[in-house]
Parts: structure tokens; sequence; C-alpha cells
């Protein structure tokens, strides 16, 4: 009998002391596009996503598991619930909006063409004579999903940089941040930045599985992730990785 309320004490006490043991880590997506999540030459993860989830992590105190992956396969697991959450901008994709809960949206980014040095966009009827780069697996609307638009694929931003150099494009399409981490310089030395032109705006959101096993956890992960919106932290890390000036893509 005193074996037995010993055992009961001892495991009330790891239950106390190491309540994380009573419930897996959120496995959360980090989409594979710079400034959002990519390795350092140390192969670290690191990028926005990943701050604002580690961030995320310390204000809820909820343990989380990061994996990156190409947005493609972000929508589709969290679809699926092979991982719980994730930052995101909306998918164009109708059940996306059926299996997934939209828990805090944390930022406006504007989709913009971004035209090369002596080039103005003014219009939808600009865009018809030009070849316009497009970052693989970037959302930029249905626009350029249905094929209206030549366009060329790219692997990244810089990638599109060395192509407009090299007079493969005309122009860049993608966010306002995308954009501007191929450097102030690179931007006033080869693109017409006040000759760009507004397609639209996404909104960036932390989204939740609704096949998760931890749906329970949505309430606390965005009371903690409208926090840090409040306080700032979202445009904090924003301006860590692509400078304070990246705003004026975004107006």
């Amino acid at each position: 009998m005193k074996k037995k309320k010993s055992f009961l004490i001892f495991i009330v006490v790891l239950v106390i002391a190491f309540p994380v043991m009573a419930k897996e880590c959120l496995s959360m997506h980090v989409v594979d596009l710079p400034p959002a999540g990519f390795k350092n030459k140390s192969g670290e993860l690191i990028g926005i996503h990943v701050d604002f989830i580690e961030a995320l992590e310390e204000r809820s105190g909820i343990c989380m598991d990061k994996k990156i992956m190409p947005y493609a396969r972000a929508v589709k697991n969290l679809k699926l619930g092979i991982h719980d959450t994730g930052i995101l901008n909306p998918s164009s994709d109708s059940d996306f909006y059926l299996n997934v809960q939209y828990v805090t949206k944390l930022i406006t980014l504007k989709t913009i063409i971004l035209p090369k040095k002596g080039l103005s966009l003014s219009s939808d009827k600009s865009l018809k004579n030009i070849i316009i780069g497009k970052v693989r697996g970037s959302p930029l609307g249905s626009s350029f999903d249905e094929g209206k638009y030549e366009t060329l694929e790219l692997k990244s931003y810089g990638h599109g940089l060395s192509m407009l150099k090299r007079g493969r494009i005309d122009a860049l399409a993608g966010n306002a941040s995308g954009m501007y981490v191929i450097g102030k310089s690179n931007l006033d030395n080869y693109f017409n930045v006040s000759g760009k032109f507004i397609i639209g705006e996404r909104e960036l959101w932390l989204v939740f599985s609704k096949y998760s096993d931890n749906i329970d956890q949505i309430e606390p992960i965005k009371t903690a992730a409208q926090a840090l919106v409040n306080e700032g932290v979202v445009e904090l890390i924003f301006e860590k990785f692509i400078g304070k000036n990246w705003m004026l893509l975004n107006e």
C-alpha cells in the first residue's frame, strides 16, 4: 500500500514539474522561400516565419516543432491535417477554406510588379507585351495562375535580379517584402520603383488545420499571436531581415 501511494506521488510530481511532457509539440511549417524561411551557410533554419514562431512559442509557453517545406506542400499538409499550424497567405484553393481555420492576421503585403529601369507600368494593358519573372511557388493571384501574362518561373528573387540583368525578363512580380530582400542598392540601380504596378494585396495569417489533434491549443495560440501583433513584433521581425525601408514597396 505504501509502495502504491509513493508511486502515485511520484507521477503527480512528474506532471507538475514537466507539464510539456503531457502533450506533444505543435508541428508548424516554415515556407521554404527567403525571407520567410531558409537555411544559412551553417545549415541553421532562419527567416521571418522562424523568428515569429519562436516569439510565439516563448509568449504562449507551447512547444513548437518547425519543419521547412515548399508553399504547395504546406497548403496540402494543412488540408490533410499532416501538421498542425503555420503562417500562410490565404490560398486560392477553395478547399483550403473548408479545412483550415484562420487564427490571427499578422500583416498585409502588397503584391506588385516591379519593372526594369526605363519601363513604367500604369495599367493592366501595360503588362501584355512584357516578360514577368515569378518566383516558383509564390501565390500571386488568378491572373497569373490562369496564364494571363507571359511569365518566366524563377528559383528566387535573387534569381529574378540575375535574369533581369541578362535581359531575360522585363519585370519582377511578388510581394513587397520578398522584393526588398534583393537589397535597396539593387532596387535603385536596376528597377523603376516609382513605376511599380500594384496588382493586389495578400494578408499573412497564422492558420490551423481543422484536422489537428491539438485544436484545444488554438485559443492560447491566438491570444499570444494577437499580443505580438499589437506590440509591433511582426514589423520588427520584417525589419530585421529586410531593413526598415521595405515599406516603401508596400505603399
